[in-house]
């Protein structure tokens, strides 16, 4: 490697570790998300629960290490010596170089090791216990939600017996009750996924929000939707309030 090329092999290491933290961010993401569908539908498996947990750990082990390895590299280039040409001169800093860097990084990772619980006390590990954490009976998680989903606490306490006639689980549209359902940010009227897309699909430029009386003119597109969860963990655990 050049004395000249140094510098730029490090600058392409660094915007390479920061794209594999990006992928790492990612999959921590869809982790969290697959354990939401867990706590929600899954309630009772706690082998498959433990599977996530070890999956979460696993992946923000990987992310720490990343960012243990990025701020090595940034150690050497911030004490990257001066290009030299001659070729004796050139290996001797190539020895340095890799040196420092080993020696940064055995550092960082001694630190880690010293901190055991420094994964465990990461947020999102922390977001993924929460999850799985009992949150009460099927009927005080109703009470929870209809509470979120009205915006008024006050209102649902004790009204543990309420009905979906209480709140509208009824995509707009189709009339059926909803499966998948999204939120229009516009609004923040519910519909069901498939059946709303349909209508856009249909309708076009003219699928403007089928509730009747709603003050939004844009018409609907596909960005304006968003995965409305608290209305779908309700549906599902009324439906299973309802077959008990």
């Amino acid at each position: 490697m050049s004395g000249r090329s140094r510098p730029l092999e490090l600058e392409s290491d660094l915007v390479l570790n920061q794209r594999l933290l990006q992928s790492m961010g990612g999959m921590v993401n869809e982790t969290l998300e697959v354990a939401r569908d867990i706590a929600n539908y899954c309630t009772d498996d706690d082998e498959l629960k433990k599977a996530t947990q070890d999956i979460m750990l696993s992946f923000i082990g990987m992310a720490d290490d990343i960012k243990q390895v990025t701020t090595a590299l940034n150690h050497v280039k911030n004490t990257c010596p001066m290009i030299q040409t001659d070729s004796d001169v050139e290996s001797m800093e190539e020895q340095n170089l890799t040196s420092s860097f080993t020696k940064k990084l055995e550092k960082l990772k001694a630190a880690g090791r010293r901190d055991e619980n420094r994964l465990m006390n990461h947020p999102k590990y922390e977001e993924l216990i929460s999850l799985f954490t009992d949150s009460g009976t099927i009927e005080e998680q109703l009470a929870s939600l209809r509470a979120a989903l009205t915006g008024s606490a006050e209102e649902s306490q004790g009204e543990l017996a309420m009905t979906e006639m209480d709140i509208n689980i009824r995509c707009p549209y189709t009339g059926c009750t909803m499966q998948d359902p999204v939120r229009n940010i516009l609004c923040g009227h519910v519909y069901d996924r498939t059946g709303i897309l349909t209508y856009v699909k249909q309708k076009k430029s003219k699928a403007k929000c089928p509730v009747g009386g709603c003050g939004n003119t844009e018409p609907i597109q596909e960005s304006h939707l968003e995965d409305h969860r608290d209305m779908r963990k309700y549906i599902f655990l009324l439906s299973q309030s309802q077959n008990f």
